[in-house]
């Protein structure tokens, strides 16, 4: 998950790998910031598991970067058990465009059939009392396996920076349900027999990657079109051509004269870019109806 800089209300729960956490007189998480200054927080035992939970208040995660976490657990004027450290990462905000509760509030508009935990589930216990189908750290890593992807499918169409954020995250939503469905054990059955004469086979992509495949095929097809020149000075050799049945909203970008059906058969009347009579002259000559 993104955790960012000066969040409260974040849940950590830190495993001690001890079993009489009950009796410990001093719970406590070690902190050591990304500038290198150490703190310690307060921690209670989580129910009666050999973890440990803290809940972030302001100041805690004060700094940008990445920080290290171990667990501390002592009895009476004994030397301190320390658990394993970990670290974790905390972002500036507004700096990371996808969130992942978010794009979960986003993927259950596509995708309603797949009931994905929430946040505050997950805040309130990661991987039990819930009947999700998708729990929120796999929604986390799916997020971060669409996030690397998604850029090289735009670069193969040439399309690199055509996305508006909001398209990008439905990109991500449809890149997720994919590697959710692709996980599904039906989907290595690539047809099956319903008995009576009834079959189906399924196609070399999922429906979400069918989806996405349409979405950027519309994308880069609005690109195409938009990027249309305009104007062009260095090709000399080409004419706009005036085209007598749509002139002036369109022109011909052509060496050859637009065809009259009505009059003498060519259409003798050529312009330059920009309206000129002649090409070296860039004097632009009004059109007059």
């Amino acid at each position: 998950m993104t955790i960012y800089q000066n969040a409260i209300d974040i849940v950590f729960r830190l495993d001690t790998g001890l079993s009489n956490l009950d009796t410990a007189t001093s719970i406590k998480i070690l902190v050591k910031k990304p500038s290198g200054s150490e703190v310690e927080w307060t921690a209670t035992q989580y129910s009666t598991t050999p973890k440990i939970s803290y809940t972030t208040v302001a100041g805690d995660l004060d700094e940008v970067g990445q920080y290290i976490l171990q667990s501390s657990v002592g009895w009476g004027q004994s030397d301190p058990h320390l658990g394993d450290a970990v670290t974790i990462t905390v972002d500036s905000e507004y700096t990371v465009d996808i969130n992942v509760a978010e794009l979960i509030d986003l993927f259950s508009v596509y995708y309603r059939y797949i009931s994905v935990q929430t946040f505050d589930e997950y805040n309130a216990n990661p991987e039990s009392g819930t009947d999700a189908e998708i729990l929120y750290d796999e929604f986390d890593t799916y997020t971060e396996m669409a996030s690397d992807e998604l850029p090289a499918l735009l670069n193969a169409r040439s399309i690199p920076n055509a996305l508006t954020p909001t398209e990008k995250k439905v990109c991500l939503c449809h890149l997720v349900a994919d590697y959710f469905e692709m996980g599904n054990t039906d989907w290595n059955f690539k047809s099956e027999n319903m008995g009576s004469g009834v079959s189906f086979s399924r196609g070399d992509k999922t429906g979400p990657r069918e989806a996405l495949d349409n979405l950027l095929a519309e994308i880069q097809k609005a690109i195409r079109f938009s990027r249309r020149p305009s104007v062009s000075y260095t090709e000399k050799n080409l004419v706009w051509t005036k085209d007598n049945r749509n002139y002036p909203r369109r022109f011909k970008k052509t060496q050859m004269p637009a065809f009259e059906f009505s009059e003498d058969g060519f259409d003798s009347e050529q312009v330059y870019d920009l309206g000129q009579l002649d090409e070296n002259d860039y004097t632009v000559t009004p059109y007059t109806p």
